[in-house]
């Protein structure tokens, strides 16, 4: 049997990861998209 301790801890991790993943997926594709823009330049430099 599992604490409630540890229960109230699983939903409160799942429910973090599953906010945390979809503010960082915004973050994590702008990120790209710069590094992806400034890339092209410096290979054409």
């Amino acid at each position: 049997m599992l604490s409630p301790c540890r229960t109230n801890r699983v939903p409160s991790r799942d429910r973090l990861l599953q906010l945390r993943p979809q503010r960082r997926v915004l973050p994590q594709q702008r990120t790209p998209l710069l590094p992806l823009r400034l890339s092209p330049p410096d290979s054409a430099h």
